[in-house]
């Protein structure tokens, strides 16, 4: 964790983006109920959370059994290792999986706002709360803490 002193001009989300951190991890890690801050003011920055784990690649796994096992999509899995449909995968390889309370999403072309929060089953604030920065445009990883 590192402190912040607030300077003038700075906002939550701009702090939050320039740490990497969602406006709620900023919020709950100063206790904040509010997003006025003053300046002069010191935020803890609470440390960037790793948002993988790794999967050790048994013989016989599928990535659908991966993915069901992690509470994923194949599709996801696919997409967060750079694997092709037709990939094989090899036993005692190592996966990037989403870490536990977490959901992921990769944006494409289209996609809102509203519909990538409908996807979560969530609101568009607390999408946009569980990440530091949302461009939607295609490929960009989104996740949203369960």
């Amino acid at each position: 964790m590192n402190n912040y002193t607030v300077k003038s001009g700075d906002t939550l989300t701009s702090i939050a983006s320039n740490f990497q951190v969602s406006i709620r991890e900023l919020m709950q890690a100063n206790n904040l109920t509010s997003s006025e801050i003053k300046v002069g003011e010191i935020l803890i920055i609470p440390a960037k959370e790793e948002i993988y784990d790794y999967y050790k690649i048994k013989k016989n796994d599928t990535l659908y059994k991966i993915a069901r096992l992690n509470n994923t999509t194949a599709e996801i899995l696919r997409q967060l290792n750079g694997l092709d449909e037709n990939d094989y995968l090899y036993p005692d390889e190592m996966l990037l999986v989403p870490k536990k309370g977490l959901a992921f999403y990769i944006t494409k072309s289209g996609d809102s706002i509203a519909s990538v929060s409908a996807y979560f089953n969530t609101s568009s604030k607390d999408l946009v709360e569980n990440n530091a920065s949302i461009y939607l445009v295609p490929d960009q990883l989104l996740i949203y803490r369960k």
